[in-house]
């Protein structure tokens, strides 16, 4: 078995052709593509987590080349390592005596190129913009923003601006003169708001300060040095909101000149003991050769990624995260090449596909890249509940399916025509009524309270959140005579749009209500005790069917569509992420009945039949799924964890972690205090693993030859909680 990270690295012998041959880097906000081209340049494309254009484009930093002369061209002698154990990208030039070493600080905002050389070399690092002129964003193009897809007016994107006679240093930014958002705001009749928040893009400034140690300035984009062995280029990033632009110039420089002051050598152990603690924190190793290796490398690149770009101010991009390439996008019969600021579904938010990157962080302890996840939802909170109040006339709050990072609807969805129009409701009938998200981020919020027991996120972040959503389902349906809410116009997910009782919903409020219940107990307010108990005693059954006497779910309790718009599952949803039916719950053929006669039978990109199946129990089924999508690997790019596109973008983010959540679930599940070991895991796959539990327990071992050879806990107090489950099914 290999079962160090070592083993995992990612090493290539020949240079790239383009940006598809990169290689991802990142500090959890700053990123980077990085990739040697066959003249021996080294090029990157840098990229931050806040750089939002006017228009809620993600754009990218932009693009450098670093060319040494002479050239190292002797490809037949190339190295090139990807160190995940310390997130560094190493370079070697056998022949030449060049070594290259790309990092980004994991503990301040500045990327690093170092450079050795057996000889004397000169240098030219030079910056490649291509938003040189402002532009206008027509047609597909357009998508990239969503936001503003479909609108009746141009939609212009202003261009980068250089900064000019720097001293031996280059730098550029991009700054929103103008904002889409009070439009947007407007636009969903939430002017009066908007009077009293911020433009969150308006005046939004991004950009790199670029310098060298010994490297002079040729021109506004290039800088050069000459006849050195050693050469150390420092880019620093930055995003802010200021008055001027002369502001944020005078801020990115103080913060490149502290950087620069930096003593290196400690800068450089602290940024290896940062990804040396993250690998420790937990990992899993799969053995039995092919299968095992492939399933371990994918899950261990997927879980880098996201530590790459999980500890910005806004969460993970789904669709591209923040390594987009310049890669065809093919729609409707038709093949466009944009530049690599182009994503599939653009700058909004899909709850259904963004949380999926976010459920493994639990079992692998990763609470802190969860935090920008939690933080846009509680940062959006008064715009849902102002939203609530205006658009229904009652109180609580709703997140929708597609969210702009402030929290109001796209305005492609919402619908540019509102022209006797009932406010609030929705162009796209996908997210017209699709708000069962909102629960789920609750649910997800009652594990990371679990598993962290954080009594500030329960109180500031987690209660407010549910209270709101619970309340917002508490008044916003009818009674029927019986005293049952009936949720009605609803949806079941985007697969069924009109739907009376959609079992998300059902088994959503139930989940979130009696989760908020057991885990506060008497610290619970009374009345807030009392509400969410009558709210479950409100609930109507959940939908059933039966044939041949045997029971299954429904997607809703009355279905009225002929026919389905979408490829989800909605049924399965008592499953996970709502688990109503599963290891040690009641009632289990209930729930393997169900999946057996799912409609879509796929796990690729956000679908989550491969964590259903974990969840239920099906060994069989759920290896078959992870090794897929593990395996699912594209030629065309040299990680090989780029997934997709899928249904989104390259790299697709849901791809890689539905089969992340699969395996830790093949390996551990619980109930309330009980931990379940091994309830989906085969016999014949050996495995060494460190995962967590509830109450800041973890849980670590190894199984070999169909046995488990070690197990500790800690605390050692939950012992007694594990429950073997190859014990009761040998």
């Amino acid at each position: 078995m290999k079962d160090t990270i070592e083993s995992y690295h990612v090493r290539v012998t020949k240079p790239g052709k383009s940006d598809v041959g990169s290689m991802p880097l990142g500090n959890g906000d700053i990123c980077a593509n990085v990739w040697v081209e066959q003249n021996g340049d080294i090029c990157l494309y840098l990229s931050k987590a806040d750089a939002w254009s006017e228009h809620l484009r993600l754009l990218k930093l932009g693009k450098l080349r670093v060319r040494l002369t002479p050239a190292p061209v002797a490809a037949e002698q190339f190295h090139q390592e990807l160190s995940l154990k310390d997130g560094m990208l190493h370079i070697h030039f056998e022949d030449s005596q060049v070594n290259i070493r790309v990092w980004i600080d994991a503990k301040h905002p500045a990327a690093h190129v170092e450079i050795s050389c057996g000889d004397e070399h000169t240098i030219m690092v030079t910056a490649e913009p291509w938003r040189t002129q402002p532009k206008l964003l027509e047609g597909m193009e357009c998508h990239s923003s969503y936001l503003m897809y479909g609108s009746p007016e141009p939609v212009w994107e202003s261009a980068d601006v250089l900064l000019t006679n720097q001293t031996d240093a280059i730098g550029w930014y991009h700054r929103n003169e103008t904002s889409s958002w009070r439009k947007t705001m407007d636009l969903q009749s939430l002017s009066e708001l908007a009077g009293r928040q911020t433009d969150p893009l308006l005046h939004r400034t991004f950009g790199v300060y670029l310098t060298g140690q010994g490297m002079t300035r040729v021109n506004d984009t290039a800088l050069t040095g000459e006849n050195s062995t050693n050469y150390h280029i420092i880019c620093t990033a930055y995003t802010a909101q200021t008055d001027s632009a002369e502001e944020w110039i005078k801020q990115i420089q103080k913060i490149s000149a502290e950087v620069e002051k930096l003593d290196m050598a400690k800068v450089y152990e602290a940024h290896r003991d940062w990804w040396k603690n993250f690998w420790e924190n937990s990992y899993i190793f799969v053995g039995n050769e092919q299968q095992g290796e492939t399933v371990t490398r994918g899950y261990i690149l997927q879980r880098y990624l996201n530590g790459c770009a999980g500890r910005g101010c806004y969460p993970i991009k789904f669709n591209g995260s923040l390594f987009t390439m310049e890669i065809p996008e093919n729609s409707a019969g038709e093949t466009f090449h944009f530049d690599p600021d182009y994503r599939r579904w653009g700058g909004p938010y899909w709850f259904q596909n963004t949380r999926l990157t976010y459920w493994p962080m639990l079992a692998a302890g990763d609470f802190e890249l969860m935090q920008p996840f939690f933080q846009m939802y509680r940062d959006a909170l008064p715009l849902a509940k102002y939203r609530t109040q205006a658009y229904y006339g009652h109180s609580g709050a709703f997140f929708s399916e597609t969210m702009c990072f402030w929290g109001t609807y796209a305005n492609q969805d919402y619908g540019w025509d509102r022209d006797n129009k009932e406010i609030g409701l929705t162009d796209n009938p996908y997210v017209r009524f699709y708000w069962s998200g909102s629960l789920e981020l609750c649910v997800m919020m009652l594990e990371y309270a679990k598993y962290h027991r954080d009594p500030q996120f329960i109180q500031e972040t987690l209660l407010p959140i549910a209270t709101a959503v619970l309340e917002f389902y508490e008044r916003h349906y009818p009674r029927d005579d019986a005293g049952k809410i009936r949720f009605a116009p609803a949806a079941s997910l985007e697969t069924w749009h009109h739907v009376e009782n959609p079992l998300p919903e059902i088994v959503g409020v139930r989940t979130v209500a009696e989760g908020l219940l057991e885990l506060l107990g008497n610290d619970l307010d009374g009345n807030l005790a009392a509400r969410f108990q009558q709210l479950v005693n409100d609930l109507p059954p959940v939908p059933m069917g039966e044939e041949n006497c045997r029971r299954f779910l429904l997607p809703a309790e009355k279905v009225m569509d002929t026919h389905p718009a979408n490829t989800e599952n909605p049924e399965l949803y008592a499953v996970f992420p709502y688990p109503l039916y599963g290891i040690g719950k009641p009632n289990l053929d209930v729930g393997l009945e169900t999946y057996r006669r799912r409609q879509v039978k796929d796990s690729r990109g956000w679908r989550q039949d491969a964590v259903q199946a974990a969840c239920l129990g099906l060994t069989d089924q759920a290896r078959e799924y992870v090794v897929q999508n593990f395996s699912d690997v594209s030629p065309d790019y040299a990680f090989p964890a780029f997934w997709g596109p899928n249904f989104d973008w390259v790299p697709d983010q849901d791809h890689g972690n539905v089969a992340s959540l699969a395996l830790q679930k093949m390996l551990i599940q619980q109930d309330q205090e009980k931990i379940y070991l091994l309830p989906a895991w085969p016999r014949e796959w050996d495995v060494k693993f460190r995962l967590r539990a509830y109450g800041n327990t973890v849980v670590e071992g190894s199984v070999a030859n169909g046995k488990l050879e070690e197990l500790a806990v800690t605390p050692s107090s939950r012992e007694k909680d594990v429950i073997n489950m190859w014990e009761y099914n040998p």
